[in-house]
């Protein structure tokens, strides 16, 4: 599972979209700039997801919060960093 966070922007950086990936003990993160042109961070991240060859069964919202669901990680010979 992929949480994707949207993060406004500051005084220093425009608003971005933090994608989270906690796998066994480890955390991944990859922070990508907000795309305008698409205008929706979850619609950025599954493209960003897809064209890294990452699979997307289903997303959902929880807590505020997206999550994207991918069987990639079922097989760990298939396993796909997001990053």
């Amino acid at each position: 599972m992929i949480q994707v966070k949207y993060l406004g922007a500051t005084n220093h950086r425009g608003s971005r979209i933090q994608l989270t990936e906690n796998r066994y003990n480890t955390t991944d993160r990859k922070t990508l700039s907000f795309d305008y042109g698409i205008g929706d961070g979850v619609e950025q991240a599954i493209l960003y997801l897809t064209d890294k060859g990452i699979a997307i069964e289903s997303k959902g919202q929880f807590g505020g919060l997206t999550y994207i669901v991918s069987p990639s990680w079922a097989d760990d010979k298939e396993f796909k960093s997001i990053k």
